[in-house]
């Protein structure tokens, strides 16, 4: 309810101005309209009553309709994202942060689409502004972990999705998470972040991982031929994209392990 607050108040002068007029009236009318409804009459309750619930309707429209222009445009940006147009994505993103309407969200996604577009520096500096408009939601993090981990940075990195998680990320993280202290050498760390995770894991390139991570560190057996063919799809590209990097480096090198074991299936 706080969080949801904030944004709106960081969100409202965005809006324009017959509905910033619109909430303002019917938040200020709410309050008195409550007492009322408290102490009137009993004649008089039941319709203060129904004009304290109007006002909160009036309010709750006023919030939608600012909102929409927002929400619109990192909606459409999300699925050009996930259609693979990073292009488009980045256009509607970097035009909502120009005006200043970029939400958290937006943000976060922004900084997505620079790191799978390995603008690596970039897409720090938007998923920190991301995190100064909203500390404490779990996906910012995770997206200054993953573009820290292709930078090759892993320490940062570990950190930044140990917050993620401490802000309930979703359990997937904790394979971005295993996959940093296996990075750092930090075997042990690494099998515990992995017993946390989830065995089904909804994304492939992320079951690949975990499977990959498992079989590395001597807690599972070799991945299965299929799941590292298909997997192996995101993975090939990452290590292309991020062929400049520490990590782009160690990424080549697993391909390899993971072509090694299709050869002897």
């Amino acid at each position: 309810m706080f969080w949801l607050i904030r944004q709106i108040v960081k969100s409202y002068s965005t809006w324009d101005r017959p509905t910033q007029i619109a909430l303002l009236a019917a938040v200020g009318l709410f309050i008195p309209t409550v007492i009322v409804a408290l102490i009137a009459p009993d004649g008089v309750r039941p319709f203060a009553w129904f004009g304290a619930g109007m006002l909160l309707l009036t309010a709750q429209i006023a919030v939608m309709w600012g909102s929409r222009g927002m929400v619109g445009v990192t909606t459409l940006a999300q699925r050009a994202y996930l259609a693979g147009d990073l292009a488009r994505a980045r256009m509607l993103l970097e035009q909502l942060r120009t005006s200043g309407s970029a939400d958290f969200r937006a943000l976060t996604l922004l900084g997505n689409v620079y790191r799978q577009e390995a603008r690596l520096d970039e897409s720090l500096t938007v998923l920190y502004e991301a995190i100064d408009k909203v500390s404490d939601h779990p996906f910012p993090f995770v997206g200054i972990g993953r573009t820290l981990l292709s930078m090759g940075e892993y320490i940062p990195a570990a950190v930044a999705f140990e917050q993620a998680l401490a802000f309930e990320a979703p359990d997937s993280v904790w394979v971005d998470l295993a996959e940093g202290y296996f990075r750092l050498d930090r075997a042990d760390d690494a099998r515990a972040a992995l017993d946390k995770s989830v065995s089904a894991l909804s994304e492939v390139h992320m079951a690949l991982m975990a499977a990959y991570l498992r079989y590395r560190l001597g807690v599972g057996n070799r991945p299965p031929k299929d799941l590292i063919e298909t997997g192996m799809i995101f993975w090939r590209a990452a290590a292309v994209r991020f062929a400049h990097t520490s990590y782009g480096v160690a990424l080549a090198d697993d391909i390899r392990v993971l072509d090694e074991l299709i050869q002897e299936t």
